[in-house]
């Protein structure tokens, strides 16, 4: 059995600060648990116990680039998802193909494709455009290219001038997803925000890409 698990984290001063969410589910069921949620049920305890019941029976947990997911299920619960019971749909032979010919690897990029619907992106994306031109964020961005440059041993400039748009919009998207999660937190929870559409959206449209490609 097939079930998708996806995670959004805080990304605004560091990388995966703090664990904000875990969505779980397929087109049919979605379950939305999240940090500061009073409710037993829906915190991140409970997604804790629902990863755990799941692996115990067999599923396996899909997703896009789901190294990501299980990565943080592994940083912040302590559990560990074994690989036989991962499939990620960007490594799949089909999505790989396409991705080569096209350089783009964005879940929204298969969707078209594949003609499965991920709108739910679009709020997210509209809602990061107030952070494209703070200066503390391209001081970042401009960090951020130094440090790939060390990494990687090529040079600032080259590196900041080849990378600085892709590094601005996950930099901007990170603090959209962070700023919408506060909202959702401060309204209880509720399934009207953006927040709570983009988390979700992110689990019915990578199970739909899922079927797309034949599983």
């Amino acid at each position: 059995m097939y079930i998708v698990l996806d995670t959004e984290t805080k990304c605004v001063v560091s990388d995966n600060e703090k664990l904000l969410s875990v969505q779980i589910g397929d087109n049919i069921t979605q379950k939305l648990f999240w940090a500061d949620s009073k409710e037993a049920e829906w915190n991140l305890e409970g997604a804790k116990r629902e990863i755990v019941s799941l692996l115990s029976q067999g599923v396996v947990f899909v997703g896009y680039k789901i190294d990501f997911d299980t990565e943080m299920v592994k940083q912040f619960f302590e559990v560990e998802v074994p690989k036989k019971q991962t499939l990620d749909l960007c490594h799949t032979a089909e999505i790989e193909a396409f991705h080569k010919l096209t350089k783009d690897w964005s879940l929204e990029h298969a969707c078209k494709k594949y003609y499965v619907n991920a709108d739910h992106k679009r709020k997210i994306n509209e809602k990061a455009q107030q952070y494209k031109n703070k200066a503390d964020i391209q001081g970042r961005v401009k960090s951020k290219a130094l440090d790939l440059a060390k990494k990687k041993g090529w040079t600032a400039q080259w590196t900041y001038d080849t990378f600085k748009d892709r590094i601005l919009d996950n930099m901007i998207i990170g603090h959209a997803i962070y700023q919408a999660h506060l909202e959702f937190v401060e309204c209880g929870g509720q399934k009207n925000t953006i927040f709570y559409e983009y988390a979700i959206g992110d689990v019915t449209s990578e199970y739909q890409l899922l079927k797309a490609l034949g599983y």
